[in-house]
């Protein structure tokens, strides 16, 4: 604007007819505003929400799920305490043997590190259950769900190069057909909820 001094920038984006699919047809070019654009993004934010209801449905399948998966998770937690323990006693039994001249000294190492590896063995898969057993899964399910009830509004809140991953995670093959965008969802989207 002349008058304030202040410079408005316009950005127009269209079709690179790399592949002369508009020259060769007679079409012209067309131009497209960055808003314009934007607008034609939020559709396919609104083709993935979620009533609340559905989204509630979704919540208690994936909490029930989690309980499910957590409760077996625990009994295999529970044999391998139980290897854990069994071993513990041969060591003990072992060493009495040793004591007791029913086995040599190399022998009795032998057997030693063998059963001290199989406990190691047992208290790896222990500790790795314990970490699996964590809420990651149903806290990652929750914040999908949120997305999906919400997109258009996160959608608005987003930065531009927010929006541009935001995008990338549910859309695919997007492309300009004149002023409206085509494009496709993910199936891994957030869509497939629905």
């Amino acid at each position: 604007m002349k008058s304030t001094g202040e410079t408005k920038v316009y950005d127009y984006y269209h079709c690179t007819d790399a592949k002369f699919a508009h020259r060769s047809t007679g079409h012209r070019q067309v131009n497209v505003t960055e808003t314009h654009l934007l607008s034609e993004f939020t559709k396919p934010l609104k083709a993935i929400q979620l009533t609340e209801a559905r989204a509630d449905q979704i919540s208690k399948a994936l909490r029930q799920a989690h309980e499910r998966t957590i409760h077996e998770q625990r009994q295999t937690m529970d044999r391998y305490r139980q290897a854990s323990l069994d071993l513990e006693r041969r060591e003990d039994e072992l060493y009495d043997d040793y004591k007791k001249d029913v086995m040599d000294e190399d022998g009795y190492r032998r057997q030693l590190r063998r059963v001290r590896d199989e406990r190691r063995h047992y208290e790896r898969l222990l500790e790795q259950a314990q970490i699996s057993i964590t809420n990651t899964f149903y806290e990652t399910s929750q914040r999908i769900i949120e997305l999906a009830k919400d997109a258009e509004s996160l959608w608005k809140e987003r930065s531009d190069q927010e929006r541009v991953e935001m995008l990338k995670d549910i859309l695919s093959n997007q492309r300009l057909n004149g002023v409206t965008i085509e494009y496709e969802l993910k199936n891994r989207s957030v869509s497939s909820l629905k």
